[in-house]
């Protein structure tokens, strides 16, 4: 119990060896700047009943950007597979004149 109050009061924030808890800023700093002088706490922004709704409105706007990106991409999908299609299509096409230009000229050549 001796060892416990000795270490309590050698210095205000000291622990006992061997403890894993952190030093709190105010026991870090001892409530001073780098500057030495005393730093005070900036006060919270004043609470008004719009910043609800503002970011309500923030939620919404972001929720309906995404589902619009959605859709574009959905669109931006079936243009791509169309061009795909029309890909093949075009290969095949150009497949079949390719033969049609090797064969002989109604059987005369």
């Amino acid at each position: 119990a001796a060892a416990g109050t000795a270490a309590a009061s050698a210095a205000p924030g000291a622990r006992a060896r061997g403890t894993l808890e952190r030093p709190t800023r105010e026991e870090l700093l001892g409530g001073a700047s780098a500057s030495g002088k005393a730093v005070k706490a900036a006060p919270a922004p004043a609470r008004r009943g719009g910043s609800r709704d503002g970011a309500s409105n923030a939620m919404a706007d972001g929720l309906r950007a995404a589902g619009e990106r959605g859709e574009k991409l959905g669109e931006l999908g079936d243009k791509t597979q169309k061009l795909a299609d029309d890909a093949d299509e075009f290969l095949s096409l150009a497949s079949q004149l390719r033969k049609q230009q090797e064969r002989p000229f109604f059987g005369l050549f």
